[in-house]
């Protein structure tokens, strides 16, 4: 009797305040990392700054500041929300669908949030997880999540957990993960697998409800954020070994490749010296060929003048050759006379005789 009371109170009270608007621009230092739950790289704005001047104003989200990272150009690719330590927010932030419009991944977490509609999920169709752990959230509607079907993984562990209404988990068909622990009511636990999701929402429709005397179950429940917790730093753990990993791949593969292009710089280098050295035997080859050229033509030249003084030579020898001929001529002409003139003297000489 008490809980309904004071479950009645609680609604009355949450009816009775006056939610105004505070606009505000979040400082997000954009980040990567694998969440609890999910098996790859969400690209996500870790909210740095965050004010909420006064108690009982909800915020509204009117844009982000912050350098992306060198991979990322817009808020468009932003896949996740982080928000922690907002001690003031009591209620879910507005107009954040308008800032980053594809989340897959929300966080508010020991923000001091007590109160949560589906009108404020509603515009996150495609969110799949959702964190809204060390708040102070005490009832879960039924149909919260009636516009979020995607979702499968769902943490509100310690919270003030005390009402949870039929139909608030039933119909998502992808849920895996369920953490209701650290809770007032807190018969539900950590749910890890669809089964054990199966499980509590039964439980969860049945009206099952047990306080936190039952030791067995506090304990399970206090350990398991810790478990959490540790699962992400194991997560990042290992993405931060294999970014390493592939870093020590890529730098040995560019040291193979700065090997091999020293090699070849090496190789070049000697080619070049031994077509240097080529060059220069082949210069002093055609200085010995010019050289070679000019006693070339000097021996040409002076046969060249042997052959004019020879051949002027045997013109003078034939100019001298004719004439002599000229002279045997001459002489031979007389030699016959003689001759003749002797056998005329023999003829006279004879007939004298007679």
């Amino acid at each position: 009797m008490k809980f309904f009371v004071n479950f009645f109170i609680s609604i009355l009270i949450m009816s009775s305040i006056k939610i105004y608007v505070e606009a505000e621009t979040i400082d997000c230092e954009y980040k990567e990392k694998i969440w609890t739950g999910l098996n790859k790289l969400i690209y996500y704005c870790d909210v740095k700054k965050l004010k909420i001047f006064s108690n009982g104003l909800k915020v509204k989200i009117d844009g982000a500041s912050g350098q992306h990272l060198s991979d990322y150009s817009n808020n468009n690719q932003v896949k996740g929300i982080d928000i922690i330590g907002a001690s003031n927010m009591k209620f879910f932030p507005s107009n954040i669908e308008n800032v980053f419009s594809n989340l897959i991944v929300i966080r508010i977490a020991a923000s001091k949030l007590i109160h949560i509609t589906n009108e404020d999920l509603k515009p996150f169709t495609k969110l799949k997880y959702l964190f809204l752990q060390y708040n102070l959230i005490e009832i879960i509607p039924k149909n919260l999540f009636i516009h979020n079907q995607e979702l499968e993984v769902i943490s509100l562990y310690y919270n003030k957990i005390q009402h949870i209404e039929k139909n608030a988990f039933s119909h998502l068909k992808k849920l895996r993960v369920l953490d209701l622990s650290g809770n007032t009511c807190n018969s539900f636990g950590y749910a890890q697998t669809r089964n054990a999701v199966l499980d509590s929402v039964e439980k969860i429709e049945e009206g099952i409800c047990q306080s936190d005397k039952y030791t067995t179950t506090t304990t399970t429940t206090t350990e398991n954020p810790l478990k959490q917790e540790i699962e992400e730093l194991r997560n990042q753990l290992n993405t931060k070994e294999k970014e390493i990993q592939k870093l020590s791949e890529s730098n040995k593969q560019k040291e193979a490749k700065i090997g091999n292009l020293q090699q070849e710089i090496k190789n070049q280098k000697i080619e070049m010296e031994n077509q240097k050295k080529d060059s220069e035997n082949l210069k002093e080859e055609c200085q010995k060929c010019t050289t070679i050229n000019k006693n070339l033509n000097q021996i040409l030249n002076k046969l060249d003048q042997k052959e004019e003084n020879i051949l002027n030579k045997l013109d003078q020898l034939i100019a001298s050759s004719s004439s002599s001929f000229l002279n045997i001529d001459k002489k031979f002409d007389c030699v016959q006379e003689l001759s003749e003139k002797e056998e005329e003297l023999k003829i006279l000489e004879f007939t004298i005789n007679q």
